[in-house]
This record gives C-alpha cells, sequence and structure tokens, in this order.
C-alpha cells in the first residue's frame, strides 16, 4: 500500500512540474507535424499521380478536358491546405520554442537556423506568401502544362509569375525579386521538394534536440507510470 502511495505522489509531483508541461506541449506539437505531413504527402502523392505516362495521357486527351479541370481543382485545394498547415506549423514551433526553450542552451543554434532555413529562405518565403495570397486575395491561377522531346512527355503544374505578381502586391522584396528574375514558370513540384528538403532538415534537429533536453524526463515518465 505504501508502494503505491509512493508511486502516486510521484505522479502527483511530475504531473506538476514545468518539464512534465513542457512535455505534454511537445506531444501536442506533434500532432501539428502529422497535419503538416499528410498535406504534404496528400499534394505530392496527386502531383506523382498526373506525372504518369498513363495518367498524363489520359489528362490530356481531348475527350477529357473535364478531367483534366477536376484535376486541377483537386491540386489547387491540396495546395491551400498544404500552404496553411505549413503557416500553422511555423507559428506552433515558434510558440513552443518562446514559451519554453528560448534561454535553453540547447538551442543555441535556434536563431541561426532560423534565418537559414526560414528568415533567408527564399523557398520558404514564397510558400508563406503563397498562404497569404490564398488567403487574402484568392486562389491562384493554376497552369497545366505538356514538355514533349525525344524522350517523350512530361505533364507538370505551375504558377505564371506575372499572374502572381499582378494580383497580390504583399509577396515582400526578396520574393518578388526572385519572381520577377525566374526564367519561365513557378513549376510547383519543384518549390514543394526544396520545402520538403529545408523542413525535414530542421525539425530533424528540433526533434533531436528536444530528445536531449527530456531525455532524464521521458525516463522519470516511464518509471512512474
Amino acid at each position: 500500500m505504501i508502494k503505491f502511495e509512493k508511486a502516486g505522489k510521484l505522479r502527483e509531483s511530475l504531473h506538476s512540474s514545468s518539464e512534465w508541461k513542457k512535455l505534454k506541449t511537445v506531444k501536442g506539437f506533434e500532432r501539428t507535424i502529422y497535419l503538416f505531413r499528410q498535406n504534404e504527402d496528400e499534394i505530392l502523392t496527386l502531383i506523382e499521380w498526373g506525372e504518369t505516362y498513363e495518367n498524363a495521357i489520359f489528362l490530356w486527351d481531348a475527350y477529357n478536358r473535364e478531367r483534366l479541370k477536376d484535376y486541377t481543382s483537386e491540386f489547387v485545394r491540396l495546395l491551400h491546405n498544404y500552404v496553411s498547415s505549413s503557416s500553422t506549423l511555423v507559428d506552433h514551433a515558434r510558440k513552443l520554442y518562446v514559451k519554453n526553450y528560448k534561454d535553453d542552451e540547447h538551442f543555441d543554434e535556434y536563431d541561426q537556423l532560423i534565418d537559414k532555413f526560414f528568415a533567408k529562405n527564399v523557398n520558404h518565403l514564397f510558400i508563406k506568401r503563397l498562404r497569404n495570397y490564398m488567403l487574402h486575395s484568392g486562389l491562384p491561377t493554376l497552369v497545366s502544362k505538356l514538355d514533349i522531346n525525344e524522350s517523350g512527355f512530361h505533364h507538370y503544374t505551375a504558377l505564371e509569375p506575372k499572374a502572381l505578381l499582378s494580383n497580390f502586391d504583399e509577396w515582400g522584396s526578396s520574393v518578388k525579386k526572385w519572381l520577377e528574375e525566374l526564367d519561365g514558370s513557378v513549376i510547383v513540384k519543384d518549390e514543394l521538394l526544396k520545402y520538403k528538403r529545408t523542413q525535414d532538415e530542421f525539425y530533424s534537429w528540433l526533434f533531436s534536440t528536444l530528445r536531449k533536453v527530456h531525455a532524464q524526463d521521458e525516463k522519470m515518465c516511464i518509471s512512474a507510470k
């Protein structure tokens, strides 16, 4: 009976500790990661489907123009979900850091990494501003393109820089310059894959650091169960 009472007191003490509350916040943040990853997976899966030879032939058949229209509508829906969840993820990550780890020495690299992956990264800034475009200005016009060469043809979906610039004036200086100097269209898949690489690297570092910070706390949680 005494052992159970001690265990109960340990759990009560643990659950009221600041470290326990931080761990609960981290677990909640994992749900935000899941939300973003699901949206990322859905749009990349659709892009992959549309790029296969058989499906590209199907979509570009003159008799299937309605199917191409349906594909484009689904594409813009998933793109909207993707850029929205990317913004949610960034906001939640910032809140997690500021509220819990701003003064933790394990996070000394944080500001430097934020500059590298977010604040000074044109790809991230484009995704961020595209979210603002879709929220405040409207849905962008997606263009389905077909490149034909000796090896066959390639179907892809793009955004036109001139249309983006003329319909929205809050891109920020670096994104605006990038769009103005871009040779050709904004190929959506390319930008999403760039974004994926930077996000994977940053959040891999973040969770690796969190594991170091909370290694002892997690052991205590297990022993208190």
